[in-house]
C-alpha cells in the first residue's frame, strides 16, 4: 500500500504516473473514502487515460523498455 502523505511531501514534478494511479486505486477501492474523494480519483484516472490518448508515443516507449 503506498503512503499518499509521502506522496503529497514529495510535490508534483516528482510524482510518478505509477504512484498516481496507485493512490487512485487505493481510493475507489477503500469503503471508508468519501464520495468527493471517489470523484478525484476517477478523475485523475480519466485525466491521465486522455494523456495517454493524446501522446501514444508515451505507450510505445515504455512497452520498448
Amino acid at each position: 500500500m503506498i503512503d499518499e502523505n509521502k506522496i503529497k511531501s514529495k510535490g508534483p514534478e516528482k510524482v510518478t504516473f505509477v504512484e498516481m494511479v496507485a493512490v487512485s486505486i487505493q481510493r475507489l477501492m477503500n469503503p471508508a473514502a468519501t464520495t468527493n474523494d471517489k470523484k478525484k480519483a476517477a478523475d485523475g484516472l480519466l485525466t491521465l487515460a486522455k494523456v495517454l490518448d493524446k501522446h501514444p508515443e508515451i505507450v510505445k516507449q515504455l512497452e520498448g523498455k
